[in-house]
């Protein structure tokens, strides 16, 4: 026995239409079904379409409330233990146990890989950046990127840089793209061209 059942717009909507005698009748048949498990006998032609259509969604409803009330277990399965039989071996739980300390082993170990690839970091000397900018065609101010990754630890934000030769190659497309009044800016303080 419920309290209450959900009442749905598609209830609402297949009665529209009927008279309100049609209306109560299909509502009375679906409330007593709903809340008192009672299926209603001797149904109008009209009434009968209306309960067909609505039943399954209570039957549902009422499913989900039994299993609400066994902790979510679905109680029309039988639960039966299965044993394994002759030519099936029974794992072991311990079995799974291992298999998770070696994954947090692998990942461990990753991480120890990664911080060692940042702690080998070596900070470039002068002429590797300008080497490295005449291999690749980068046409870079190598003192300029030196000095300002010099002055800030060699981080990129808070973080320690990881690839010297990627900070060149990014300094080179933000230059490329910088706004024209950054460049003139530049080129006024370099070159003083209007005091000419």
């Amino acid at each position: 026995m419920r309290d209450s059942f959900v009442f749905y717009r598609s209830f609402y909507e297949a009665m529209e239409g009927l008279s309100d005698a049609e209306k109560g009748k299909c509502f009375d048949a679906l409330a007593n079904y709903a809340i008192n498990g009672v299926y209603p006998e001797g149904m109008e032609p009209v009434v009968r379409l209306f309960f067909t259509l609505a039943k399954p969604q209570i039957d549902k409803n009422n499913q989900r409330f039994e299993n609400g009330k066994n902790g979510g277990r679905k109680t029309n399965q039988t639960e039966t233990e299965t044993k394994p039989n002759k030519n099936q071996t029974e794992t072991k739980p311990e079995a799974n146990v291992n298999v998770n300390v070696n994954v947090e082993k692998e990942k461990d170990t990753l991480k120890c890989v990664q911080k060692e690839k940042v702690k080998n970091f070596v900070k470039p000397t002068h002429d590797e950046i300008s080497q490295y900018c005449l291999e690749s065609g980068n046409n870079i101010d190598v003192g300029r990127f030196y000095d300002f990754y010099e002055c800030k630890g060699w981080k990129v934000g808070k973080n320690p840089m990881k690839d010297w030769r990627a900070a060149v190659r990014n300094w080179y497309r933000s230059e490329a793209t910088a706004p024209v009044s950054r460049k003139m800016a530049e080129c006024n303080d370099n070159h003083n061209w209007w005091e000419q």
